[in-house]
């Protein structure tokens, strides 16, 4: 198969091509366009063919024309940051023990009194955070569901941001994509499943999952119930 230049029709080689990305350069005329108009965007057969099996702590609930999939928070790791939490807050708790207990034993107001009460408020902030991320780790969940002709997505039962609803007739497609989350050890790949919409409008559905199989799981069992074909977008992950 040969590729031209939409711009000025110039024979693109293979090297000018990512086909990850589903863009290609013009090395003539310095234009970047998709590529997925002349290879087509059907994906890979193995793709296509991908099992569609939902992971051990997912539960899934199929009704006919509804489908609900839903999975906890709780992992593992989060004892992690259950043991941060606690020498975290641990330490704030001394430490508001010493100011209140020094302002007692006073008798008398003083301004260093309200600066020792004021000086660790971010911290106290932080592990407020903390704790919450800890509590909604253990309670909370994640449901993606298809029923009355929405796809919405639920995170509770504790308040938590992501939630959406989408009318399923505005869903063209479904795509994951991949990105390198950095930390002081190194970093991980996480993936993100998202919607592209009619009017070409992208939306975020889930983030940060950190296993590429669920990612890819989702898409399917959600194309599959809308009936859609599963088409490549640029800048998507296909495994």
């Amino acid at each position: 198969m040969k590729l031209t230049c939409p711009d000025c029709h110039q024979h693109i080689s293979a090297a000018d091509v990512n086909l990850k990305l589903g863009i290609g350069k013009c090395l003539a005329c310095d234009a970047v366009f998709s590529v997925l108009d002349q290879v087509g965007s059907p994906l890979q057969m193995s793709r296509r063919n991908m099992p569609v099996a939902p992971p051990k702590h997912y539960v899934v609930d199929d009704f006919g024309p509804d489908l609900a999939i839903r999975w906890r928070w709780y992992t593992h790791a989060i004892w992690i940051l259950v043991f941060f939490a606690i020498f975290w807050d641990g330490f704030l708790l001394v430490w508001y023990s010493m100011a209140f207990g020094h302002m007692a034993g006073a008798n008398r107001w003083e301004w260093g009194n309200l600066i020792f009460l004021l000086f660790p408020l971010l911290h106290v902030a932080v592990g407020v955070g903390i704790t919450y991320a800890c509590l909604c780790c253990f309670v909370n969940r994640t449901e993606i569901k298809l029923a009355g002709g929405e796809l919405a997505v639920w995170h509770g039962p504790l308040p938590s941001f992501g939630k959406r609803r989408v009318p399923t007739m505005d869903v063209r497609q479904l795509f994951c994509t991949e990105r390198f989350q950095r930390s002081k050890h190194g970093g991980s790949y996480v993936y993100t499943l998202s919607v592209l919409l009619q009017n070409g409008e992208r939306l975020v559905l889930i983030d940060n999952i950190r296993e590429p199989q669920e990612t890819l799981y989702l898409e399917r069992a959600l194309e599959e119930r809308l009936k859609l074909v599963d088409e490549r977008v640029p800048g998507d992950w296909i495994g």
